[in-house]
């Protein structure tokens, strides 16, 4: 049986006809759609702007409707961006970097070194604006780390039961409507070495900031679905709307730039926290 689902992300709404096993698949999709709060997904009547097939995977689900999201939030001027989102007061900053990285744990870093908290664990909606600092408007509230490298660099902190090599350490997902924290610092973060290495920050020139924003902004299009009778993610940007991100990305290097750091995650966290790009 189908129905039709509202997904609401940061304020925005998309309708989705889908299977109705969406709902009970939604506990464990929310927390991994950006700027999506408790409650985000209700059943509605009348059209739906994505169709998604009778036997689609619970994971398959999850990639086409952030795909759409992506979209949504674009023609709002609000790119979808692969990275850690971390605030304190009214600021925040960006983490970016592959998987595998150290994204996560330098936040992780952030967050019990410094009260820096968490606004995004692995996607985070920024909101670019012609004139003034982009903003945070929201993420992805889960935040997974891998069990074993937590276990290295935060010995003392406790990890949820299980058997899993990622744990969700974020507790309960938080709501996906702040108005907003100014972007301050970005910055590409790779972990090198054990701990007492030396740390080091840099900063980028515009053309490489361009190219790394533009590379984290296209994470939600660049997912490969179980299903392969099914065009690749990547179509679903048409061109008008490939030309508008590039603008944006364009602004975001502008404006907030970025940066590079290497080291350990609480040498990074130091030198973030403390340092001018996180003021």
């Amino acid at each position: 049986m189908r129905a039709v689902w509202e997904v609401t992300s940061a304020g925005r709404c998309l309708r989705v006809a889908g299977p109705a096993a969406l709902s009970r698949w939604w506990p464990r999709i929310g927390p991994q759609i950006p700027g999506a709060a408790r409650g985000s997904l209700v059943s509605v009547a009348g059209h739906a702007q994505v169709m998604l097939p009778d036997d689609v995977t619970a994971a398959d689900a999850r990639r086409w409707i952030n795909a759409h999201l992506h979209c949504v939030h674009l023609r709002r001027d609000t790119v979808s961006v692969h990275g850690v989102a971390l605030a304190h007061d009214d600021r925040a900053v960006l983490l970016l970097g592959g998987h595998g990285a150290g994204k996560s744990l330098t936040g992780l870093a952030l967050m019990t070194g410094y009260q820096w908290r968490p606004v995004a664990g692995d996607t985070v909606l920024i909101h670019v604006r012609d004139r003034g600092a982009p903003l945070v408007i929201g993420g992805t509230s889960a935040y997974l780390v891998r069990r074993g490298e937590a276990r290295l660099w935060f010995p003392e902190l406790p990890l949820p039961v299980g058997d899993g090599d990622r744990v969700d350490i974020s507790g309960q997902p938080t709501p996906g409507d702040h108005p907003g924290f100014r972007l301050v610092g970005v910055i590409q973060v790779a972990v090198d070495g054990g701990p007492g290495g030396t740390g080091l920050l840099a900063r980028c020139d515009e053309q490489t900031a361009r190219n790394a924003w533009y590379r984290a902004s296209g994470h939600l299009l660049d997912k490969v679905l179980d299903d392969h009778r099914e065009d690749p993610l990547r179509l679903v940007e048409d061109g008008e709307l490939a030309r508008r991100r590039a603008r944006l990305v364009r602004l975001l290097a502008a404006s907030a730039g970025c940066g590079w750091i290497r080291g350990d995650p609480h040498q990074m966290a130091a030198m973030i926290s403390g340092g001018p790009v996180a003021r």
